[in-house]
């Protein structure tokens, strides 16, 4: 197998066989079947590498949603002169 030819999407045009052989041959990043530890600044990674690496490398998982408080606002204190000590 020529390594060099389709290096730069090796992930997804590769034949299982090939990832092999030139993982034996440290031609690649990784063994794995995608490379988690590319950074996530650029283009989002395509949804089936997303989720391989989030299932079993816990890379590039999306964020879980934060769960915020309501605020909660005592609206008799200092009622009597709300105009100059309540903010918005």
């Amino acid at each position: 197998y020529d390594c060099n030819d389709g290096l730069a999407d090796w992930e997804f045009r590769w034949a299982s066989k090939k990832k092999a052989w030139c993982c034996q041959q440290q031609a690649i990043p990784t063994c794995d079947a995608f490379d988690c530890r590319a950074e996530l600044g650029g283009a989002p990674w395509p949804a089936k590498k997303a989720k391989w690496c989030c299932e079993y490398r816990q890379s590039g998982c999306p964020s879980q949603p934060t769960t915020t408080r309501p605020i909660t606002f005592d609206c008799s204190l200092s009622v009597q002169s709300w105009e100059t000590e309540w903010t918005l």
